[in-house]
């Protein structure tokens, strides 16, 4: 997962974006500070995020992305906000699909 503007995040337990990408589905961690698992922080990585939402794009199946939406503050996201990302995540793939 890389490009302009992007960096690339493996699948793994220890970003909440590598865990969406694993287990291809939405995860939403109200408190990244508070979170064992969680080591983007602790290698000195992008910033001071409190809550995190990684929702993943998939084809046919298998995450080729995700998108990642942060607050600097501790606001867990509501459900119509986790909706908004699930729709913008999937009109996407089906319209990388019909240009193939």
């Amino acid at each position: 997962m890389s490009g302009s503007g992007s960096i690339a995040i493996e699948a793994g337990t220890g970003t909440v974006v590598g865990r969406s990408l694993l287990a291809r589905k939405i995860v939403h961690v109200q408190d990244v500070q508070a979170d064992p698992d969680y080591t983007l922080a602790r290698a000195g990585g992008l910033g001071s995020f409190r809550t995190v939402l990684a929702v993943p794009m998939l084809r046919e199946g298998a995450a080729i992305g995700v998108l990642a939406l942060t607050r600097s503050e501790l606001r867990p996201f509501t459900d119509k906000q986790v909706r908004v990302g699930h729709d913008l995540c999937r009109p996407s793939c089906n319209r990388e699909r019909a240009i193939a």
